[in-house]
């Protein structure tokens, strides 16, 4: 299993005392923040209107219901997901470089939860190196932008990637 969501909830466990109880709370709390994401990157890239009718769709969908209630990743994945969705629309918008590197972060830590999400980083990087438009396409600030969104993921995968390493090793 990936560590990502067993580190979350050593997070949970170490901020709350070790007791259940907070982390379903955490889980649940997750769960609202995800509806308040989606109607945020919603309003963002359409309207009120279709924000005010994704939140509550993202409210009642009954898969993310079910897996709030569980000790599983997907409630962690889906937030890292919104954040992913935001940085990256936000970098649209101002071309700023945290947005990229943001994302890149976002990216990574989705990889810690769940190893196939790092999939989307091509996507990502062809994402952003369309959103630039010829002629700039293959110029320096395509680049500088997959170096960003590269160095956002490593630097979420890199430190756990040498834990992984030292302990394997302690163990043999």
């Amino acid at each position: 299993r990936p560590p990502g969501y067993p580190f979350f909830l050593a997070l949970v466990y170490r901020l709350t005392g070790g007791r259940p109880a907070p982390a379903h709370l955490a889980q649940f709390a997750l769960g609202v923040l995800n509806v308040a994401l989606a109607f945020a990157f919603v309003r963002r890239r359409f309207e009120t209107v279709a924000a005010a009718l994704a939140a509550p769709l993202a409210a009642t969908y009954w898969v993310f219901i079910y897996y709030e209630g569980e000790w599983l990743e997907p409630a962690l994945l889906v937030t890292l997901m919104w954040l992913l969705l935001l940085a990256l629309d936000r970098w649209r918008e101002n071309r700023k470089e945290t947005g990229l590197l943001l994302a890149g972060l976002a990216l990574g830590v989705s990889a810690l939860v769940r190893p196939n999400a790092l999939f989307l980083l091509p996507a990502a990087a062809a994402w952003a190196v369309w959103i630039l438009h010829p002629p700039r396409w293959w110029g320096r600030e395509a680049q500088r932008a997959l170096a960003l969104l590269a160095t956002g993921a490593l630097l979420a995968i890199t430190p756990v990637a040498f834990r992984q390493r030292s302990l394997s090793q302690a163990m043999e």
